[in-house]
Parts: C-alpha cells; structure tokens; sequence
C-alpha cells in the first residue's frame, strides 16, 4: 500500500478493463486497502470505481473500525457504489 498511488485513477482504469475484457456492462474495481497490520496510522480511505458505457464514476471511502472488518465493507461498500450507479441508468 503506497501513499504515492492515485486509487483514483487506478481503479477507475480496472474498471475499464473489467468492463472490456468481459464484455459486460458495468465493470467495478476495488483498490487496495489499508494494511491490518501497521499499528498506531491512519486507517485510510479505499477507492470505488465503476465504468459503463455511459461513464464512469470514482468514490473514496475512509475506513474506521476494526482492521478484520476492512475487506467486508470495501466489498460491500463496491457493490452498493455499482448498485446506486445502475438505479440511475
């Protein structure tokens, strides 16, 4: 996990590729998440992104809470971001 990489853009380009590579209509990346095992840091924010064929759009989420639970709610977090994104098509 790097302080330096723009999860933005990162993501937002996985998601690109996802939406590419297997030919659906949406296409969602997760990006990397803070690590469980650094004690005493900020926990963080995680970048959402999803891409359609009408755009794409990019969200960050701050993580509070207990360091087991930081892979659930990214995953959670993803699939609603892609769920609010299909409600407005």
């Amino acid at each position: 996990f790097s302080a330096f990489t723009d999860w933005s853009q990162v993501t937002a380009s996985f998601a690109a590729a996802v939406r590419r590579q297997f030919g659906t209509q949406y296409g969602l990346a997760i990006g990397a998440y803070p690590p469980s095992n650094v004690a005493n840091t900020d926990p963080g924010d995680v970048c959402v992104s999803v891409n359609a064929a009408h755009g794409g759009r990019t969200k960050s989420i701050p993580f509070v809470g207990h360091p087991d639970a930081v892979r659930a709610r990214a995953v959670k977090q993803g699939l609603n971001f892609l769920r609010l994104m299909m409600l407005d098509t």
